[in-house]
């Protein structure tokens, strides 16, 4: 008996019952995509997260050669949209570009129709847009120091401006009250406009705005800026310090984007639109259009998204918790 050739055979048939296995998940990668991409954006069209989305879109859309349609599906803080998604089919032809309200949202609220993390499969982020801490220029502080000893040498006698409960400007207020030692009362202002109005009557003394919106109130003085919201200097205003380096190590909260995909996406599937998305970010031309809105881009594998998710929803939990925000 031929031991070898017996030997040989079985680790062919082996190998090609192998194959055989695995051809159904190569070929469904190598295939896609087959059919439009659906890229849900869980707010209303016409705000940053639907601009962002819709630029993106348009990039993969002459990238992978298949349309990418952008479907709004707004309601409770993007959970609306995000439940749709947490539903779809794993096969790659459903996305969701979330904004950092989405790891927020389970603080906020007693119950949600999906699980934040482990009902959607992490893309890629994609990029991040920082605030600044304004000030009214009746508050005798030139910078964050002299803020901070400021509110330490007044507690409860000023306050801060938010578009409401768990709002970035809310929740990077809290953080500041917490990290600093200091009692900022919270007041509450439907939209912008009057937020901003209020700011500017002294009524409210602090927010954290939108550089769009707050600079050209910064460069005539009628507001001062104190520092921004991320780990590093923003482009748009590279002569005002980061909170961190200002005084407070550690201090960041800024709002991001990211794109995920149903639970059980495959990671041929995942890799594909990381990999396409991430030429889209390099892109000098986009880069250049997110660095006018504010924004700086990110990018990274899928696990760094995964990971940057699951330690902002951490981080938020104790500035909610700290704040006694009770959830709805």
């Amino acid at each position: 008996m031929n031991y070898k050739k017996i030997m040989f055979t079985a680790c062919t048939l082996v190998a090609q019952g192998t194959c055989g296995l695995a051809l159904p998940g190569v070929a469904a990668a190598q295939e896609y995509p087959s059919k439009p991409i659906r890229f849900v954006v869980p707010f209303a069209a016409g705000g940053g997260t639907d601009a962002l989305t819709r630029i993106i879109g348009q990039k993969l859309t002459e990238s992978m050669g298949r349309p990418v349609v952008v479907d709004n599906r707004p309601g409770a803080a993007g959970a609306v949209g995000a439940d749709v998604v947490a539903k779809a089919a794993p096969d790659g032809y459903t996305l969701i570009m979330i904004l950092s309200s989405h790891v927020i949202n389970p603080s906020l609220y007693k119950k949600l129709p999906y699980d934040t993390i482990n009902d959607f499969s992490p893309v890629i982020l994609v990029n991040a847009a920082p605030r600044i801490l304004v000030i009214n220029p009746a508050v005798p502080a030139s910078n964050l120091k002299e803020f901070i000893a400021y509110g330490k040498a007044n507690p409860g006698r000023m306050n801060y401006a938010s578009g409401g409960r768990g709002t970035l400007a809310q929740l990077a207020a809290e953080m500041l009250n917490s990290f600093a030692g200091i009692k900022i009362v919270h007041l509450t202002y439907k939209g912008g406009g009057p937020l901003l109005v209020a700011l500017l009557a002294n009524e409210a003394q602090m927010t954290f705005g939108s550089p769009s919106t707050v600079l050209p109130y910064i460069k005539t003085g009628r507001l001062r800026g104190l520092g921004t919201t991320a780990a590093r200097r923003s482009e748009m205003m590279p002569d005002v310090p980061t909170i961190h380096e200002a005084g407070i190590p550690g201090y960041e909260a800024v709002e991001w984007n990211a794109v995920l995909a149903p639970a059980r996406t495959p990671k041929a599937i995942i890799s594909r639109l990381n990999k396409e998305i991430q030429l889209v970010l390099d892109r000098p031309d986009i880069k250049k259009t997110l660095a006018e809105l504010g924004n700086d881009g990110l990018g990274g594998t899928p696990e760094q998204c995964g990971s940057y998710l699951k330690s902002e929803m951490a981080k938020y939990a104790g500035i909610v918790k700290a704040a006694g925000i009770l959830p709805e």
